[in-house]
């Protein structure tokens, strides 16, 4: 019944999606884009740059699949609608959700989490106290764990070129890594790769990593949607003086091994993907996989609500209860560790005053924001970490502190500031975020009753962006933020180590950092609670954010679309999916 229904959808999905285009136009930002993008042509192809000339003369159409024929192909398309077109392919520069869940799922990362045992159903997590290999198939360590060889998976190929994957391959995701000084050289650099000369290649198949400590964070980090490989080969020939690194070719052209190959890239309207011929392990579900964008949320909804898309992703929580209210969806709510924070500009007056910061977080009416904003999927956060993640709960964080509704609190603690009659700042948030939009209108008329004007600055998301990493604003609120990797190192490194690559609210503290780097190579569970409690403890304690809520991880999908697996990254996994028979 479910493929008959689909069947008779394909021409429907052809005019309703012919109608949206020509409506929404151009490509939008979505609300966390990079800052830059490179500029691409108006429809890209993943097929090599050179092909053989067409014949001049070609043989007869081919015939109209037959109808079974159209319905299996239907029945084994996975659409997916986003809000908007991908910036880049490039793994070094994944900085958005749509980004970072296409590359996901094209590339082969070094490791991946072990999937849930037997029949995932609705959905399932995987088990991410265990990876195992993809790229590379094992892992030996030595020297105390300070010696990490890796045995990659012979037998691989890449299917646009045909290249095997091997371990010059690796030897290049590293010089990469190093030339671009992005995204791949922190990854690398958190668990103790801090240059080239730390990685030799053993021979074609093995290569060897010497680190100056153990790492309790080195196999969650290379199995991060960055840590994958390259066909070397196919991209050294674009390798210019001017783009030393090959960022202008890679950001829109595939050279990966992932479970799905990119085939075609329509600009602002579709990206396909094929399942790849070249995969070396068990086949997907779904042979094809298209990326629609529609700008429009409403319009998302509509699709996914008449069955022509199998998930409509970028939806606020108003939108989704809507869904979930109407049963025309199947809305997940799965536990995540979301959260949704205030950042404040520490080097900038007055949020260079720890009781001003204070002040801000005892003013923000959480029970309404969890009940009415929130529409009841949020919680209480006492600091920057989720109550769901694995080590709040092992190392027993939820005893610590929490900032609660107190308007005289706040009072006294400007007064103590010297600002008693309050003052004035802007907040900026990203256009066309609804959520993020209610969130700060709501805190700007709760700000006002302790004397505290906030002006509201919508930014598109490359302006935004801009801001944040230069720090040339005083307040972001940006959206829901989740760490990739559920570890204490991972975040306390990533937010609140001295000029670290996200530390936007430009916090420092000594003890911080001795702490982080305590954490860097400390792998007794023990010795990491005391750690990482001490670092919560002052993080709270100083306020360098207003720690509004945690949130449910949502997501929106077809009556009939199964095996979604949930991972701390909260990036679909496309592979997993499958249609109920």
């Amino acid at each position: 019944m479910e493929r008959q229904r689909r069947t008779r959808l394909v021409v429907g999905l052809a005019v309703v999606l012919g109608l949206l285009f020509s409506a929404c136009g151009a490509e939008t930002d979505t609300d966390d884009a990079p800052a830059t993008t490179s500029a691409a042509p108006a429809t890209t192809s993943a097929a090599p740059e050179t092909t053989a000339a067409a014949p001049e003369t070609t043989s007869a159409a081919e015939p109209t699949p037959t109808t079974e024929a159209a319905m299996e192909e239907e029945v084994h398309t996975l659409r997916i609608a986003v809000s908007g077109d991908l910036p880049s392919i490039d793994p070094i520069f994944g900085q958005n959700t749509l980004t970072n869940m296409t590359l996901k799922n094209i590339y082969a990362q070094f490791l991946f989490y072990e999937p849930p045992e037997g029949e995932v159903g609705a959905f399932a997590k995987a088990n991410i106290s265990k990876r195992i290999g993809r790229a590379v198939e094992r892992i030996e360590y030595s020297d105390g764990g300070r010696t990490v060889t890796m045995h990659i998976r012979q037998g691989v190929t890449f299917p646009t070129t045909g290249n095997p994957m091997t371990a010059d391959d690796f030897l290049w995701f590293y010089e990469r890594a190093f030339c671009a000084k992005a995204s791949t050289m922190f990854n690398s650099n958190s668990y103790g790769v801090m240059s080239t000369d730390q990685v030799e290649k053993i021979d074609d198949y093995t290569i060897r990593v010497t680190l100056e400590n153990p790492s309790p964070i080195i196999e969650n980090q290379i199995r991060a949607q960055v840590a994958v490989i390259l066909d070397s080969e196919a991209i050294k020939p674009h390798i210019t003086e001017d783009d030393p690194c090959g960022n202008e070719w890679i950001a829109q052209n595939y050279a990966g091994n992932g479970v799905y190959r990119l085939v075609e890239w329509d600009r602002g309207q579709r990206i396909v993907f094929e399942a790849n011929p070249a995969w070396a392990w068990p086949e997907p579900y779904f042979d094809r996989v298209e990326l629609l964008v529609i700008p429009d949320a409403s319009n998302r909804i509509l699709l996914l609500e008449t069955g022509e898309v199998d998930m409509a992703m970028d939806l606020d929580e108003r939108q989704l209860a809507r869904l979930d209210e109407s049963g025309t969806a199947n809305v997940l709510k799965i536990p995540g560790r979301r959260t949704l924070r205030l950042l404040l500009n520490t080097e900038m007056p007055p949020f260079d005053i720890r009781e001003v910061r204070q002040a801000l977080n005892y003013a923000v009416p959480y029970e309404t924001v969890l009940n009415d904003i929130l529409q009841g999927t949020g919680v209480h956060i006492s600091g920057p970490v989720s109550p769901n993640s694995t080590y709040y709960q092992d190392f027993g964080f939820e005893d610590l502190q929490k900032y609660t509704y107190d308007l005289d609190t706040a009072r006294a603690l400007l007064a103590e500031a010297g600002f008693a009659d309050g003052f004035e700042f802007t907040l900026m948030i990203p256009q066309g975020n609804t959520l993020v939009d209610e969130i700060a209108t709501f805190l700007r008329s709760e700000y006002q009753k302790i004397g505290v004007t906030m002006n509201i600055e919508r930014a598109t998301g490359a302006v935004l962006a801009e801001a944040m990493g230069q720090a040339t604003g005083e307040a972001y609120l940006r959206g829901w933020f989740t760490d990739f990797v559920d570890e204490p190192f991972f975040h306390f490194n990533l937010w609140w180590r001295t000029n670290s690559v996200i530390n936007w609210t430009q916090y420092t503290d000594p003890r911080i950092d001795e702490l982080v780097a305590a954490l860097k190579v400390e792998t007794d569970k023990d010795a990491q609670r005391d750690l990482a409690r001490e670092a919560m403890e002052i993080i709270i304690n100083d306020a360098p954010e207003v720690w509004i809520a945690g949130g449910a991880t949502q997501v929106a999908l077809a009556h009939g679309l199964l095996g979604y697996v949930h991972e701390p990254d909260e990036l679909p996994i496309w592979g997993s999916l499958y249609r109920e028979e």
